[in-house]
């Protein structure tokens, strides 16, 4: 495992949502888009909810931490106003 990894929560193309692994010493080539070659796989976990692979992320081992796609911006803003509720 290379230790300049990072997850990115998003969705599963066959529904639900994922995490995917990136990587920061790719980010020098991605400019200001760290998302660009962050894809999910057929392969990848499936969650139901967004909570729930945002949790999974959490719990795995990366160095960087977590990170929500653009195309999960409105379930993350749905999260944080439950906490701070």
């Amino acid at each position: 495992m290379s230790s300049d990894n990072y997850f990115v929560v998003r969705k599963h193309p066959e529904g639900g949502y994922t995490y995917v692994m990136g990587f920061e010493s790719d980010y020098e080539n991605l400019g200001d888009n760290i998302f660009v070659d962050i894809n999910v796989k057929d392969t990848d976990p499936i969650y139901t909810d967004y909570e729930d692979a945002l949790n999974a992320a959490l719990e795995d081992m990366c160095e960087y931490g977590v990170v929500t796609h653009p195309e999960c911006a409105d379930e993350e803003r749905m999260i944080r106003a439950e906490i701070t509720e």
